[in-house]
């Protein structure tokens, strides 16, 4: 109501200005239920996006953990192999020696 006394867009007829500004209201307060349904859409997209972030971080902190886990088991593997191999070697060459 200021504003519009200020700017000089007030209407000399106290109910016609009343109206006027009660038009105003109801006209921001549609805007303000806009804003809001806006910021509420927005929000759950944003808790959408957050859990899905959570859950794919999850997925790969599980997929560094095996794939860790993979790598210890192929130097195991490789290990076992080698002491296998080296084994073999050994027991070839003995049953050269006897015979």
């Amino acid at each position: 109501m200021n504003r519009r006394f200020n700017s000089g867009a007030m209407n000399p007829n106290p109910k016609e200005e009343l109206e006027e500004v009660y038009a105003e209201v109801a006209a921001m307060e549609e805007d303000f239920k806009k804003a809001l349904g806006i910021s509420q859409h927005l929000l759950g997209n944003s808790r959408q996006l957050i859990t899905q972030n959570q859950e794919l971080t999850n997925k790969a902190d599980q997929l560094k953990h095996d794939h860790t886990e993979m790598q210890e088991n192929y130097c195991s593997h490789q290990n076992a192999i080698q002491q296998h191999e080296e084994m073999w070697r050994e027991q070839q060459e003995q049953s050269k020696v006897m015979e």
